[in-house]
């Protein structure tokens, strides 16, 4: 294992850590910001344009733009988590997924990511949660719903 690694319980705990704060700011009114903890971002406000990292980069470089108002994007990076049985036998290089609570979509990724892409797209296209994945092979998948609902730029 690398010590440098994260495991899944750490991408919960930074989801809950954001959700947290957003809900400090809105108690102490906060309508426009945005909330930033690695790959856990949370808008508030205002729509913005909002970068999902590409898995294959070593550098934090962006392979495409979400425009988002009041809405959470968390991703996971499988090759940046503890090397597990789970992340060895999914084809999934990456998760990002797109909804209103970021506990929630912390939590959701912590659990696709051992999946397969096609069992993971199944699995979210009954929920009101978008996702975009990107697998080993280096495909871009979304979920029915993100191309009506949101714009993706290259």
């Amino acid at each position: 294992l690398k010590e440098d690694n994260t495991t899944l319980n750490d991408a919960v705990v930074i989801g809950y850590a954001a959700q947290q704060i957003k809900n400090i700011f809105v108690r102490e009114g906060v309508t426009e910001a945005v909330i930033r903890l690695g790959d856990t971002v949370i808008n508030m406000g205002k729509t913005r344009r909002l970068g999902i990292r590409n898995p294959f980069s070593k550098d934090p470089r962006y392979f495409a733009y979400l425009d988002l108002g009041e809405k959470s994007i968390v991703t996971l990076i499988s090759n940046e988590l503890q090397d597990t049985a789970l992340t060895q036998r999914s084809d999934l290089a990456s998760v990002t997924l797109i909804g209103s609570n970021a506990v929630q979509l912390s939590e959701l990724c912590a659990a696709v990511i051992g999946y397969s892409s096609e069992e993971t797209l199944a699995l979210l296209d009954r929920t009101d949660i978008e996702a975009i994945l990107v697998t080993k092979d280096e495909q871009v998948l979304t979920t029915s719903g993100l191309s009506q609902k949101q714009q993706i730029a290259a």
